[in-house]
């Protein structure tokens, strides 16, 4: 199945395959016809992913002071590759 994806250092969008969700004991497997991207939600997403580093932090204040706590308990280096990583892990957008 499809799905997009957003690299949210870089802010590049991609479509990729992706496996279909399998069922499992005690589940419903439910199959979509049609996803949607809202302009409201999925829209902030990728205009902040498009972002320099510094304008992402001015949109999330809430995650600067999570890095700062962070830092104050982990060290900046172990932070820093903390920051790194997740900035580099591709987000789905969208709703089924």
């Amino acid at each position: 199945m499809k799905q997009v994806v957003q690299n949210y250092k870089t802010g590049h969008l991609a479509l990729t395959e992706v496996p279909a969700p399998g069922a499992s004991a005690g589940r419903l497997l439910v199959r979509t016809a049609f996803s949607a991207v809202s302009l409201g939600t999925e829209g902030k997403k990728v205009i902040t992913a498009r972002k320099n580093l510094v304008g992402k932090a001015l949109s999330r204040p809430d995650l600067v002071q999570q890095v700062i706590r962070s830092a104050s308990r982990d060290g900046l280096a172990v932070t820093y590759q903390r920051v790194a990583n997740k900035l580099d892990e591709s987000v789905t957008l969208g709703y089924s």
